[in-house]
């Protein structure tokens, strides 16, 4: 599960010039209405606002993750803390997401603009001279994957100015207490206020002189702001298993999805489980692992394909992130959560996939027709999870043989028995059993990795894909 701490705080002065033709640092909302000193903010008052999601692995194998705010300079840059992006930087990151659009966090009230897409370590620039002890120099742009059209989404997405170049001869611009300055951010600001941290609030904020500043405050200079916490970082060891780690791109239908969400007592949590490409636009997937897309607190999910290893800068050049939200997530009508029967699910890719461009690193596994494999049958499955009971989940994709076992299985269910030491383990489930008769038949999913309570099996039931042929032609159909 993943842990996030929340304090951020974006610090702005407003210098809009009426004659600037440049669109940036005018909302459509008036700034001037019950928004001061630590209320909440109405919707687009601050159209460039983001809030930024890291989620990396702890030494455990679970995830955490930290978050901050960020500002939209133009229509492909966030401005924001370097200290916290730094996790980006160690073999334990795993993806970045920024929403913007919205002064609402929580799930079922967000802005019907609002716009989130994922970021890795070749989209974040730390200043070369940041100083994590000091804080000096403590800035970093984020690039986003896509421009924004600017001129369709001004209304509730939109930048801000920067200082010094809209109406000014110089190339700086120094503020004084003289001018209307506030502080926005998720954080809590008033404690007195329950939906702290979800709700974008705004404070007003007193420019200081640098020297009052540094008698208040002598560990500040002039280049630290007050923007984010900093979270520690460390590196996270691969555990020594028997089971073979998979080479890039050899099963290039695997996804890897990411699901984040709010925890009753508002902390946010995440979880992730495995999914198998089946065409240019559907993943196939554990309706357990899935389920809590249908939550009124779950907030956004990740799929991630085109790479093996989800360890830092090992990631393949050629992976893919794609954002979905509950809309794209079809659950089994009768799945049941209680027994986890019909554990099955579907994710619908916001934008088909042109596998013509990327059939080297991302390709469909193939559909089983009517038949199931049986004990002659070469059958594999392939996950991220835990390789034994105590060791942490793997960030590098693992292959484990299987043989179909035919007696004692339950209807709607494969059962398959592993190779003696390599388990089956939490984390897991979602992914693939896939099975071919020969080396030169292309591999087809028969069945889907089920949820596990935490002991590695030998012996497993897997989700019969044969059973729901009809159900997944129907969705794709219809959806």
């Amino acid at each position: 599960m993943m842990r996030i701490r929340v304090l951020f705080l974006v610090s702005m002065c407003l210098v809009v010039q009426s004659n600037s033709e440049e669109l940036c640092g005018k909302p459509e909302s008036s700034l001037e209405v019950g928004i001061r000193n630590g209320k909440f903010v109405p919707l687009h008052a601050y159209p460039w606002m983001a809030y930024l999601a890291l989620v990396h692995y702890k030494r455990d194998g679970s995830l955490e993750g930290n978050t901050c705010g960020a500002t939209l300079i133009s229509n492909q840059w966030l401005l924001t803390s370097a200290h916290c992006l730094t996790v980006i930087e160690h073999e334990s990151f795993l993806v970045g997401v920024a929403v913007l659009g919205t002064n609402n966090l929580m799930p079922n009230r967000m802005s019907k603009h609002a716009k989130q897409t994922s970021f890795g370590p070749n989209d974040v620039f730390i200043n070369d001279q940041f100083n994590s002890e000091t804080g000096a120099n403590d800035i970093a742009l984020v690039r986003l994957s896509e421009p924004l059209n600017i001129k369709k989404t001004k209304n509730y997405i939109q930048p801000i100015c920067l200082p010094g170049i809209y109406g000014s001869s110089s190339n700086s611009y120094v503020i004084s207490k003289d001018d209307d300055c506030v502080a926005t951010g998720w954080s809590k600001i008033n404690p007195k206020l329950n939906n702290s941290g979800k709700l974008l609030q705004v404070t007003e904020t007193v420019i200081e002189k640098n020297e009052d500043c540094k008698a208040k405050l002598p560990s500040v200079t002039e280049a630290k702001s007050d923007c984010g916490i900093q979270n520690s970082g460390f590196l996270a060891k691969i555990p020594k298993s028997k089971n073979e780690v998979v080479p890039n791109h050899r099963y290039p239908w695997m996804a890897f999805l990411v699901l984040t969400y709010y925890q009753k007592n508002g902390m946010l949590s995440g979880n992730t489980c495995g999914a198998t490409l089946i065409n240019d636009q559907w993943l196939v997937s554990s309706a357990t692992c899935l389920s809590i897309a249908n939550d009124k607190f779950f907030i956004t999910g990740v799929a991630m394909l085109g790479t093996n290893d989800w360890s830092g800068n090992h990631i393949s050049k050629h992976n893919i992130k794609i954002n979905f939200d509950s809309r794209d997530v079809f659950i089994n009508d009768d799945y049941n959560v209680d027994t986890n029967k019909n554990d099955i699910a579907l994710v619908r890719l916001p934008k088909p996939l042109d596998l013509k461009k990327v059939e080297k690193y991302v390709r469909p596994i193939c559909l089983p027709q009517s038949n199931r494999p049986g004990p002659e049958d070469k059958c594999i499955v392939t996950g991220w999870g835990q390789t034994s009971p105590f060791s942490m989940a793997s960030k590098k994709l693992i292959q484990i043989n299987e043989t179909i076992v035919t007696d004692n299985c339950q209807d709607g269910k494969i059962c398959a028995q592993t190779t003696p030491g390599h388990p089956l383990c939490f984390g897991d489930y979602g992914g693939p059993l896939q099975c071919r008769k020969e080396s030169k038949d292309p591999w087809t999913i028969y069945g889907i990795i089920p949820y596990g309570n935490g002991v590695c099996e030998q012996l497993s039931a897997f989700t019969d894909v044969t059973k729901y042929l009809g159900w997944i032609e129907d969705i794709m159909d219809y959806n």
